[in-house]
């Protein structure tokens, strides 16, 4: 949505969905707070990059930014994909949480497109797929909330917005009952190998925004 109408209004549009959709799927698998110990490093840097990257919009070369991370996305997506035995250590897995979590707040700041950096982090720890799920959404959700303050003195936040940001919860539940229906029916590794074909194309998203 950002690519094709511009980034405040694609936040002020995915505002409700982004909440309800994360907060809900956070929740769904239980307690949310052992993920949210686990994580804190992430979440921390990640809500402090929003804010960083927003300031940066008018200083930073964007198209440069996008080509770099696009191309690093579609890297190391490559890298985990064929050599499936990657695993991101215990010990590493804080700070390299946090350097996720601030790569992908600046590229939503500057973007709306904060997910993809966290999710490579995510399957680099070799996670179950509902704990995965679990996991992404109380960071996506996080990085939501971030977004949207950032944005909130620029987003014409009116009546008809709204309303059509909360319209759009129908879809998007529609869309989450079909992929828990999918999610049940795939092995572990295929559930890998999708993630990371849905974070390759997010890097092809960001170099034609940048050739373009």
């Amino acid at each position: 949505m950002a690519l094709v109408m511009g980034v405040r209004p694609a936040v002020a549009l995915l505002t409700v969905p982004l909440l309800a959709t994360n907060v809900f799927q956070a929740f769904e698998a239980g307690s949310p707070w052992s993920a949210v110990r686990r994580f804190w490093p992430a979440m921390v840097t990640l809500a402090g990059g929003i804010a960083v990257g927003t300031l940066l919009i008018a200083v930073v070369d964007r198209d440069t930014l996008y080509l770099i991370v696009g191309t690093a996305l579609i890297a190391v997506a490559l890298q985990l994909s064929l050599n499936s035995s990657v695993r991101i250590p215990a010990r590493a897995e804080p700070w390299l949480g946090a350097l996720a979590g601030a790569t992908g707040g600046v590229l939503g700041g500057m973007s709306a497109m904060f997910g993809p950096p966290l999710a490579v982090f995510l399957v680099g720890l070799k996670m179950g797929k509902d704990e995965f799920v679990a996991a992404v959404s109380l960071l996506y959700a996080v990085g939501s909330v971030a977004l949207f303050i950032a944005f909130s003195l620029n987003v014409a936040l009116d009546w008809k917005t709204m309303l059509a940001s909360a319209a759009s919860l129908l879809p998007v539940y529609v869309g989450m009952w079909a992929g828990r229906i999918l999610r049940e029916r795939i092995n572990a590794e295929a559930f890998r190998q999708f993630v990371l074909a849905m974070i390759g194309l997010a890097g092809v998203s960001l170099i034609y925004q940048a050739l373009t």
